[in-house]
């Protein structure tokens, strides 16, 4: 027997849409958990998670008719977890962006405030346009670049800050 015997590849699948905090989270691709728990344990027993460090993983089992218990000590990972056992629907969304918009930041709603801190100056035209990004390096306190489209005279890119 060998190794590869022993311990099979399981390629899994990229993500098409990255999950919140998943920067921060271990990198395991889709189908992982699922292919091998579909090649070694029966259809629907339960499924132990011990240190419940990805939030998808459980789901994923969970959703492949497995069911799940999880030991979730970190309470971001917690919050995560619930989140994609019973995720909220768009209009929820919506609905708290729209209360959180119309909030006030000192005397300005803070959409309104939040837009004005990523205005720069199109360096074409002089107009204020927002930013589509900024630039930063390592360590330093500026950004040294902005990207921006500029639609009043259609100038835009990458431009320094």
């Amino acid at each position: 027997m060998t190794i590869s015997d022993s311990f099979p590849f399981i390629p899994g699948k990229t993500l098409e849409h990255p999950e919140p905090l998943g920067r921060f989270l271990p990198p395991l691709e889709d189908g992982m958990a699922t292919d091998w728990l579909a090649d070694h344990v029966q259809a629907g027993a339960w499924v132990l998670d011990p240190f419940g460090t990805s939030p998808r993983l459980a789901a994923e089992m969970a959703r492949a008719g497995f069911r799940v218990v999880v030991a979730a000590n970190n309470p971001v990972a917690r919050f995560l977890l619930e989140l994609s056992a019973d995720p909220p629907s768009e209009a929820e969304f919506k609905a708290a962006l729209a209360d959180l918009a119309v909030s006030r930041k000192g005397d300005e709603r803070l959409e309104t405030h939040l837009q004005a801190l990523y205005q720069t100056q199109c360096a074409n035209c002089g107009q204020q346009v927002p930013a589509q990004a900024f630039l930063w390096r390592k360590g330093e306190d500026v950004p040294y670049a902005r990207i921006y489209e500029c639609q009043a005279c259609g100038e835009g890119g990458e431009r320094p800050a």
